[in-house]
């Protein structure tokens, strides 16, 4: 099963519809991590084959939404956080402690614009980076997820070029 993962949108939709449009048949669930709710709620009218999970990030402001969730997904737990009340943009000590005690198999993370992956104690972490405004880097970035019948979990960044 394969999952997306997208972060830090903040209103340009272009690169997440050509991703979506790629995908199509090789996805079910799209997470978006984080600014802009309103990018997520104007996708899925379009893209109505996926299942959307999401949260709010820093820059949703007035929005209903929790800026954290955990849930289970094809026998996996995934713990979901923008990253900002984290402090994620200095280290991940504050977001692994929570991982850890929310027994994750899975972290995702946005806010920092900069894409990386990591398995930290048998968390897999991943920050997709930023779908619409890079930094440090060249590419639009997203990620996505893969967990085969028998458990096991893979992940990757891949790049949309400038």
């Amino acid at each position: 099963m394969n999952i997306l993962v997208f972060s830090d949108s903040h209103g340009y939709l272009e690169n997440m519809k050509n991703v979506l449009i790629q995908y199509k048949k090789d996805v079910n669930y799209v997470i978006h991590l984080g600014d802009y709710v309103q990018d997520v709620l104007e996708i899925k009218s379009s893209f109505t084959n996926y299942n959307f999970i999401n949260i709010s990030g820093n820059g949703d402001f007035k929005k209903n939404l929790p800026s954290e969730k955990f849930f289970s997904l094809y026998n996996k737990n995934f713990f979901i956080t923008h990253g900002h009340n984290y402090n994620v943009k200095y280290n991940l000590v504050r977001l692994s402690y929570s991982a850890e005690e929310k027994n994750a198999d899975i972290c995702l993370f946005g806010h920092t614009h900069i894409p990386m992956t990591a398995c930290l104690n048998n968390i897999l972490y991943m920050n997709p980076g930023s779908i619409s405004q890079p930094r440090g880097e060249n590419s639009y970035t997203y990620g996505i997820i893969n967990i085969s019948k028998d458990g096991d979990i893979r992940s990757k960044i891949l790049e949309i070029k400038k």
